[in-house]
């Protein structure tokens, strides 16, 4: 715990690397993001202010949010025996966004319906993305967010040219053609993943099998730092009991905070705990079963953003808290998510019918979906990062507080998370934490 968390003072969020970063060329894939050299003045702490969105971009929001918890649904269900994992739901958006521009007839309806996009013009849907993709990164001045996207085509001019611009344009994709798709590409593709995630995901492709039958290679990656409001006092962190779903008990660091005021749930259904970052933007969001019998899964199985919001919304208010939490940090790597689009509704862009004619000559078809996602959360606060990717092959036709009670919460045994941000909900990161000694 804590490589990549050094120096986590207040500092300014280089929005210009940023803004470099987000504009590069055809040819440049992103600059390297490095920790500064030197010390920087600590800064007033920015107001948080909400994402400002469209008419039509508030209504793709609220179902976009209905996606990410349906797809962490399915999630849980395919992944309930899993003791640790995490998603990053705005990764696969972002990824399959892309390839939705590119799409047509059903295989663009089943994708735009299944992201949350249905009923909504391609000029809405890419705007609503970029307003996402221009405002994360700004909107708290102590915390880092950064987003990139990038095409690989191993043809010259694979990718049709209005398919370029508006990738370009949307989601700041750099662009890469005429590769090999051999052992180089596959070093090249693992070097870009390691500098958008400042290190944390090294390795994207393990292997030059899964590339090598590729035509066309889309990938997203998201790197998320942010420091508490309320720092954990490492003094005060313990070794204590985390009982597992099985009943086994594991002496794990335990995070302590004692009679503070914080935003906590607490009903019959759920406990959840507000734990901002930086000017309460970001925030990530810990719940368990308020019932000790029932397990995690059953309750993230059953959660949808209507529920989510609801107790959100109707019961988030202000406890003087006990809180007890572990460090910990998970990672996922997960190269199966074909099948969990299929269940969710996305049938042909994975099927010889796929129809990707906006985006290139060749008729192509997704033949998997990736993602890495890695998270670490500890006293000073959580630092996140996700690579997304698809790879295409040629199918075979073609070449305020409110005086409460108090409440103690102990996160002792599996719970969940989430890490969104407050305006939009738009959900960076969600998972489960099955057993913190992993």
């Amino acid at each position: 715990m804590g490589e990549y968390f050094m120096n986590m003072k207040f500092r300014y969020v280089l929005l210009g690397m940023a803004f470099i970063f987000f504009n590069c060329s055809s040819d440049d894939l992103g600059t390297t993001i490095e920790e500064p050299t030197e010390e920087l003045p600590e800064v007033e702490l920015k107001a948080r202010e909400n994402i400002v969105l469209t008419e039509a971009g508030k209504a793709i929001n609220t179902q976009v949010q209905g996606f990410s918890f349906e797809l962490m649904n399915i999630l849980a269900k395919e992944r309930g025996n899993n003791v640790n994992y995490c998603y990053s739901p705005l990764g696969i958006s972002l990824v399959m966004g892309m390839a939705l521009n590119g799409a047509d007839k059903d295989t663009y309806e089943q994708i735009q319906k299944t992201l949350g996009f249905e009923g909504y013009s391609s000029q809405d849907i890419n705007e609503y993305m970029l307003a996402l993709q221009t405002a994360l990164p700004e909107i708290d001045n102590t915390s880092t967010f950064i987003n990139a996207n990038s095409l690989w085509g191993k043809r010259d001019k694979l990718f049709l040219s209005d398919y370029v611009s508006q990738s370009q344009k949307y989601y700041f994709a750099a662009l890469k053609d005429n590769l090999p798709f051999d052992e180089t590409t596959m070093d090249e593709i693992n070097a870009w993943s390691k500098e958008q995630t400042n290190g944390m995901i090294p390795e994207f492709v393990e292997s030059v099998n899964e590339i090598k039958g590729a035509e066309a290679i889309l990938l997203d990656a998201l790197y998320f730092k942010g420091t508490w409001q309320s720092v954990f006092e490492k003094s005060k962190t313990e070794d204590k009991e985390f009982i597992l779903a099985d009943g086994t008990k594991k002496s794990v660091p335990m995070m302590q905070k004692a009679n503070e005021i914080m935003q906590c749930v607490s009903n019959d259904e759920v406990i959840i705990v507000r734990l901002p970052y930086g000017n309460g933007a970001f925030n990530m969001y810990a719940f368990l079963p308020a019932d000790s019998n029932q397990s995690i899964d059953k309750l993230w199985q059953g959660l949808t953003a209507e529920k989510w919001n609801q107790w959100l919304n109707r019961g988030l208010v202000g406890y003087k808290t006990t809180l007890s939490i572990p460090r910990f940090a998970t990672k996922t790597n997960d190269s199966e998510l074909v099948s969990i689009l299929k269940a969710m509704g996305i049938q042909e862009a994975f099927s010889s019918s796929a129809d990707f004619s906006r985006m290139s000559l060749l008729d192509l078809y997704i033949s998997w979906v990736k993602q890495i996602t890695m998270i670490e959360v500890e006293e000073e606060g959580t630092v996140a990062a996700a690579v997304s990717g698809l790879g295409m092959e040629m199918t075979s036709n073609g070449a305020g507080v409110v005086e409460t009670p108090t409440l103690k919460v102990d996160f002792n045994r599996p719970f969940g998370f989430i890490l969104s941000e407050f305006s939009t909900g738009t959900v960076l990161f969600a998972g489960k934490v099955g057993n913190p000694a992993l």
